[in-house]
């Protein structure tokens, strides 16, 4: 188990909602110089 920490971290859910899957924005390579 990871150490008791005093910084509290939470998401905040909403109902009826799902993760959010994007594809990774990919540059052509003319602009990648």
């Amino acid at each position: 188990f990871p150490p008791i920490r005093e910084v509290e971290f939470f998401v905040d859910l909403h109902p009826r909602t799902g993760p959010i899957s994007e594809s990774p924005y990919r540059m052509a390579p003319a602009e990648l110089t």
